[in-house]
């Protein structure tokens, strides 16, 4: 698919675009203003299986009234299935790496995930791409369009490049925000090591 021109390009880099979710994982290569799927994997729902309380359980007393343990085979089964959708991530990720040469990496995965996929990331990656993770944008966009990725990319960036801009008018003025900073620390009793120009 061709990448109309207000979104990024990728025309100096190969990139590949990571997105997780909880049932499944899309990989995206971005190279020379075209943008395409190269893997895909689901899974179904496990939780929509049960239609009632099948696999829960409860355990009683006859001494004491009320229940004293109960539980689900339904964590176990969400612990199995981010087991399996990392294994079957680390098996998709192998044989992209080893076929494209990729420069970037942008990771988008929900909260709860990208952390670990970042481990595995860089477990699997050479060393060249360990430090490639350009940008990581947490949630589940797994049934967005690869352009609706790239925008948000786009909009990621932005903000960034904005947080970076912003400085003090005048160096008077920031002498005098760091003293600032400084005697709140020493008012509260211990000094600050804030410094936001550094």
């Amino acid at each position: 698919m061709q990448i109309p021109q207000e979104l990024p390009q990728f025309k100096k880099e190969k990139a590949l675009l990571i997105v997780s979710g909880r049932l499944g994982m899309d990989f995206y290569l971005a190279n020379n203003s075209k943008i395409k799927k190269v893997k895909s994997f689901r899974f179904l729902n496990p939780l929509k299986v049960y239609t009632d309380n099948e696999g829960h359980f409860e355990s009683r007393s006859a001494s004491i009234k009320g229940v004293l343990v109960s539980g689900s085979v339904r964590e176990s089964q969400k612990q199995r299935l981010r087991q399996e959708l990392f294994r079957k991530f680390k098996n998709n990720l192998d044989p992209i790496i080893k076929k494209e040469k990729l420069n970037k990496l942008y990771l988008f995965a929900p909260d709860y995930l990208h952390k670990k996929i970042q481990i595995i990331i860089k477990d699997n990656l050479p060393n060249n791409l360990k430090k490639q993770i350009k940008l990581t944008i947490k949630g589940n966009y797994l049934k967005s369009s690869p352009l609706d990725l790239l925008k948000m990319i786009k909009n990621k960036k932005e903000v960034m490049a904005n947080k970076k801009i912003v400085k003090p008018i005048k160096k008077e003025a920031g002498k005098l925000y760091k003293k600032a900073i400084k005697a709140t620390g020493v008012i509260k009793g211990r000094p600050s090591k804030i410094n936001p120009y550094n």
